[in-house]
């Protein structure tokens, strides 16, 4: 019997017991604590369930098996509580571009040929620049729509003119790209797609997008760790310490959190946990 589910958009369902399982493996889930979840999840499901819902009692089920990785799973989460602005989730994306051999810079205004734009990330290899735009939203079942890349494709082709005139990059490629940690309307990525600009969403594209590349990289917001309070979260990301991996490489800057050599020690355990330092 299929049971019809809510998403966060409004649109209806069918309950798929594969992409829940896929969902917890992807976090690290041994095979044994998937069983688990599931097995818990089904019997409580019912018609007209939300998304969310699934989601908070798997999350509820996974952290009595494994802590750290009930922690990645709430990836999706996660990257929404880096707001209210967002600076944070640009730096983030910056990281996952670093960790993929990139260089980059994070908010800088380049000249046009028309006018200067502000640029959310520039990232540069030895073949590659991508001009790319981040779309943060702190709301589930948000899309961007189609009005998105058109307006940032006409803003890097203003770029590229100039970029083409100075040979600033001499012959590397150079490319549009649209970064959102929600989704796009499939008119989005038609449009995208055509124009030939990179089209990266929270689940888009299956290879590439930014669920797969922070799980391949190891790469959680600082609001992943279970063991701060959400003050000091913002405190953290006040410093520029938005993923986890930094604070693995700064733990002096918990001091400054006024906890407990013991409080201390167990946010310094979870944060080299899901590491996996």
């Amino acid at each position: 019997m299929s049971i019809k589910i809510k998403k966060h958009s409004g649109e209806v369902d069918t309950f798929s017991e594969d992409k829940l399982r896929q969902s917890l493996q992807n976090a690290g889930s041994k095979p044994e604590s998937v069983d688990f979840v599931l097995k818990e999840i089904k019997p409580t499901l019912y018609d007209g369930m939300r998304t969310s819902e699934i989601y908070k009692s798997a999350f509820r089920l996974l952290k009595k098996k494994e802590y750290v990785n009930a922690s990645r799973y709430r990836l999706k989460k996660s990257i929404q509580e880096l707001g209210p602005t967002g600076y944070p989730f640009e730096v983030f994306i910056s990281e996952i571009l670093k960790a993929e051999g990139y260089s980059t810079k994070v908010g800088i205004n380049m000249q046009g040929r028309c006018v200067s734009h502000e640029v959310d990330v520039l990232a540069e290899n030895d073949k590659k620049v991508l001009m790319m735009e981040c779309k943060f939203h702190n709301k589930p079942g948000y899309k961007s729509d189609v009005k998105v890349p058109l307006y940032i494709n006409a803003r890097y082709h203003d770029l590229n003119d100039t970029w083409k005139e100075t040979g600033i990059f001499g012959k590397k490629k150079t490319q549009g790209c649209v970064v959102t940690n929600s989704r796009f309307t499939q008119d989005a990525i038609d449009y995208g797609v055509c124009a030939g600009m990179q089209m990266i969403s929270w689940d888009y594209p299956n290879h590439a997008s930014i669920k797969k590349r922070a799980n391949d990289h190891l790469l959680y917001p600082i609001t992943s760790l279970q063991s701060l309070a959400k003050r000091d979260k913002v405190t953290l990301i006040k410093e520029g310490i938005i993923v986890t991996k930094s604070l693995c490489e700064n733990f002096d800057l918990l001091g400054m959190l006024g906890y407990p050599n013991s409080k201390i020690q167990k946010i310094i355990t979870e944060a080299n946990l899901i590491c996996e330092i």
